[in-house]
């Protein structure tokens, strides 16, 4: 009996083994050495597609996934390796339902495209996708109804989408668009050019060597250096910059930025938060209801607060600097100057606010006003410098006064 029962059980083994290679021969998979494997565990059934493409011409890789996780890394060259494990709980039609999932490898021209829709039960089904492309896979497009996706050290560029769910780049030496509908962003180093977009998660960048664009509805941007632009902007969240490249955008509707050292000018926006700025060529910044502190502009500087104090240090030396504007609606203002800048300093502290300053000229300038006013041209006069609050005090200072510790 246990004889005959043993080799009924070998029986149906070959019977499943035999039906999942006819459904690959139908699918596509035959062109490659494709492997299937059909294995029961405890309380888990798994099935299992595995294979390899030889590749030698530069190709293209596509994935489409209805619900996937997705992992493609780089490998050596000769052959894209695929495996596809499709896992569920044990129970009664449940190898029936992991034989009927539909997938397919095949060739489309100049592309690979790997496939898997979705099949019954797919609720208690997990899917995921493993694919080692050689170097001569050139561009790799990624899509997952619902489904994580994660690439690295790719030779080429990448587009990854997914509806709900985390997106992982890493050592990408191409061009980067990401977007997901529903999750997190995390960029480690690339070499070129990346777009990132989420609807709902945050967003952190290592390091880009090409232009940075980034987008969240409601979530942090945080971002390490970039060698050239960037433009990032959320509806809810906190903007960090290490470093910059070129020039930086930064656009908030309700959070804090805080910005390193930028090579270009620096463009920032926040609907009610801070905005800190270390140095940058050419400064413009906005808030709603925030304080602002600018540690070094070494051009032209326009900020504005509707709710906060502002404080400044301008480093242009003659020629840099251009018309510029410091106004708070309800905060003091401090300001300090290079002794040696052409400028036209003209002041007013509104609503009995004071106005002071170590430079002599602006000193006895609002003292013969008997008000917090001045108007005065230092080192022969230049670029007007406008600075008003209404509900504050004022103080310029030249630069070497400035705190060491600030």
């Amino acid at each position: 009996m246990c004889s005959h029962s043993s080799s009924h059980r070998r029986n149906a083994r070959r019977l499943r083994l035999a039906t999942l290679a006819g459904l690959a021969a139908v699918l596509g998979l035959a062109l490659s050495p494709a492997r299937l494997a059909a294995q029961t565990s405890g309380r888990e059934v798994t099935r299992t597609v595995q294979g390899s493409i030889p590749v030698a011409a530069p190709m293209q890789l596509r994935v489409a996934a209805e619900l996937a996780d997705v992992t493609v890394t780089g490998g050596p060259a000769g052959a894209l390796r695929y495996t596809i494990r499709l896992r569920t709980r044990a129970g009664s039609g449940a190898r029936a339902r992991l034989d009927a999932w539909p997938i397919s490898v095949r060739r489309e021209g100049p592309a690979i495209v790997v496939a898997t829709g979705r099949g019954p039960g797919a609720g208690h089904t997990h899917v995921e996708i493993a694919i080692t492309v050689p170097p001569q896979v050139r561009n790799v497009r990624l899509h997952s109804g619902v489904g994580n996706l994660r690439a690295d050290h790719l030779a080429g560029d990448l587009h990854a989408v997914t509806a709900a769910g985390n997106v992982a780049v890493d050592a990408v030496r191409g061009e980067v668009r990401v977007e997901t509908a529903g999750g997190n962003v995390i960029l480690g180093h690339l070499g070129a050019g990346v777009r990132a977009s989420t609807a709902g998660g945050n967003i952190t960048l290592a390091a880009a060597v090409g232009p940075v664009r980034l987008q969240s509805q409601g979530g942090n941007i945080t971002i390490g250096h970039t060698a050239a632009a960037a433009h990032v902007a959320t509806a809810g969240g906190t903007i960090s910059l290490g470093s910059a490249g070129g020039n930086v955008i930064a656009e908030t509707a309700g959070g804090n930025i805080h910005l390193g050292a930028v090579v270009g000018s620096v463009r920032a926006e926040s609907g009610g938060g801070n905005i800190r700025i270390a140095s940058a060529r050419a400064i413009r910044c906005q808030t709603g209801g925030g304080n602002i502190y600018l540690t070094a502009s070494a051009g032209p500087v326009r900020a504005t607060t509707g709710a906060g104090s502002i404080h400044a240090t301008i480093t242009a030396a003659p020629g840099q600097f251009a018309a510029s504007q410091l106004q708070s609606a309800a905060g003091g203002i401090v300001v300090y100057l290079p002794p040696s800048l052409p400028v036209t300093v003209n002041a007013t502290a509104h609503a009995g606010g004071r106005l002071t300053s170590d430079i002599p000229q602006i000193a006895s300038a609002a003292a013969s006003s008997g008000g917090a006013a001045a108007n005065v041209a230092l080192n022969g006069g230049g670029p007007e410098l406008r600075i008003s609050t209404s509900n504050g005090g004022i103080h310029i200072r030249t630069l070497h006064s400035r705190p060491t510790s600030r």
